[in-house]
This record gives C-alpha cells, sequence and structure tokens, in this order.
C-alpha cells in the first residue's frame, strides 16, 4: 500500500485543491499512524512542490498528523 498526496496552499480560500492553481508547500511534516494501534509508522517531509509518499505499507487504517513549517 502506498499514501501520498499533495500539501498546498489553498490561495482562493475555497478549501478545494483547483488544478494548477495551488501552490504546492514544502517543508510540511508528515507522521503516519496506524488509526487502529496508534503507532507511529512514519515521518516525512513534503518535498518543495508539496508532494510526499509513504510506500511498503500493509492494508489497513491510517492516521496523518501534519505540522506546517515555520
Amino acid at each position: 500500500v502506498t499514501i501520498g498526496d499533495k500539501a498546498w496552499l489553498d490561495v482562493n480560500g475555497n478549501g478545494i485543491q483547483d488544478g494548477g492553481a495551488e501552490i504546492g508547500l514544502g517543508g510540511v511534516t508528515v507522521k503516519l499512524y496506524d488509526a487502529t494501534t496508534g503507532a507511529l509508522l512514519g515521518t516525512t517531509t513534503t518535498a518543495a512542490d508539496g508532494s510526499y509518499w509513504f510506500t511498503g505499507l500493509k492494508p489497513g487504517s491510517f492516521r496523518e498528523e501534519w505540522t506546517a513549517p515555520d
């Protein structure tokens, strides 16, 4: 299982990732937890374009925790 997406700045404040209009946010810390046990499965930081990925996961339920850069 792979989980990932993009951290982005909602420029127009509509809560929707508009195609190409929103700016990717680098430097965001993303922690991935097992939603059942609460165990921390991994930590990553978003790339300059806002992308991030967690790979090699077993199927299950997950929870993410995000921390914005300074």
